[in-house]
């Protein structure tokens, strides 16, 4: 898959990479323009992992800037904070679920998933789904999800936060 940014003219806003042709792992949106940059490249759901981001706004600026549709928005907020460990396990797989959920509607849907910098949380959430989708081991997946994104780096707190429970 090919790494994507996104460059308004005031510099680079959102960084992403395509791990699979469905599923992008990035930074936050940060305009207007970074949410109509992602719809043009097919993106109709975006996965938000990170605490205290509203996209709200960007997304009413998307609209009124023309984009329709607005890629649908599904919030699982996780701060950095080491403390809440069931809390976060538990948003952790409901944001894998809504990915798999989001996948299965069809083919014509593809699911762009954040946090602020696409390293960890977001990582997490997209190593759980290549394991679900792929049916493959925590090794195997984070083997391919660093191939995609040689940055990303799934807090090994977080991973196990993730898997403490049923599967999805």
């Amino acid at each position: 898959m090919r790494p994507c940014q996104v460059d308004s003219g005031a510099g680079v806003h959102v960084h992403y990479d395509w791990i699979t042709p469905r599923v992008a792992l990035g930074s936050r949106p940060a305009s207007a323009w970074d949410v109509r940059e992602l719809a043009l490249e097919g993106v109709t759901h975006v996965v938000n992992m990170a605490a205290g981001l509203d996209l709200g706004q960007i997304l009413v600026e998307a609209s009124a800037g023309g984009l329709d549709p607005v890629p649908a928005v599904a919030a699982f907020p996780i701060g950095d904070a080491e403390d809440g460990a069931g809390a976060r396990g538990h948003l952790l797989r409901q944001a894998v679920a809504h990915v798999v959920r989001v996948l299965g509607q069809g083919e014509e849907h593809r699911v762009y998933v954040h946090c602020v910098h696409g390293v960890s949380r977001s990582a997490t959430v997209v190593l759980g789904w290549l394991m679900h989708d792929q049916d493959i081991g925590v090794g195997e997946a984070l083997a391919r999800l660093k191939a995609a994104r040689p940055k990303a780096s799934p807090h090994p707190l977080l991973v196990a936060e993730m898997l403490d429970a049923p599967a999805v």
